[in-house]
């Protein structure tokens, strides 16, 4: 009996072992000229076989925002909505040495169908808050947000559901 369950103990982990699959080995990128299509910069780190001592590390975006190395490429489908600062991204100014990249479909986390509570969240409260909206000028709501840089607004069905938003930069 003892024998028999060592046995099958015995085949279980040879079997386990044989399924196991291989680990790939990555490259190591050392310049921003080698950062494959549609991959981002998201920070740094020291690799003494790169020639400036820094090995780039890179991942594909996967949300509709991103927090980017300023160096970065920008991938297709994705626009810089702003600085940030990033402490991966070394060098610089740590305050303004990121960008935030996000697809057409969101500004600053903002998306098509969020509630107004949820962009409150994401935002505050809007600097003013208007009826109408840029597809229907009777019906809705528009919340504008300003800055020194530029305005923002976002569009609202009656219900106080997002249906657009936009930015315009000031001059």
């Amino acid at each position: 009996m003892l024998l028999s369950l060592v046995c099958l103990v015995s085949s279980a982990v040879s079997a386990q072992q044989k399924t196991r699959k291989k680990r790939t080995v990555s490259s190591t990128i050392c310049n921003v000229a080698s950062v494959p299509k549609n991959m981002v910069i998201v920070g740094y780190k020291t690799n003494p076989a790169c020639g400036q001592g820094r090995e780039i590390m890179v991942k594909r975006p996967m949300g509709a925002s991103e927090i980017i190395c300023e160096d970065s490429p920008i991938p297709d489908g994705y626009t810089v909505d702003g600085l940030r600062g990033s402490l991966a991204c070394g060098g610089g100014n740590p305050l303004t040495n990121a960008l935030s990249i996000s697809t057409a479909a969101t500004l600053y986390g903002i998306r098509v169908g969020m509630s107004k509570f949820e962009v409150e969240a994401e935002f505050g409260s809007p600097a003013d808050d208007n009826r109408g909206n840029k597809t229907n000028p009777g019906k809705g709501r528009t919340w504008t947000y300003n800055s020194t840089l530029k305005t923002t607004y976002v569009y609202f069905d009656e219900d106080y559901n997002v249906v657009g938003f936009e930015e315009k930069w000031h001059n």
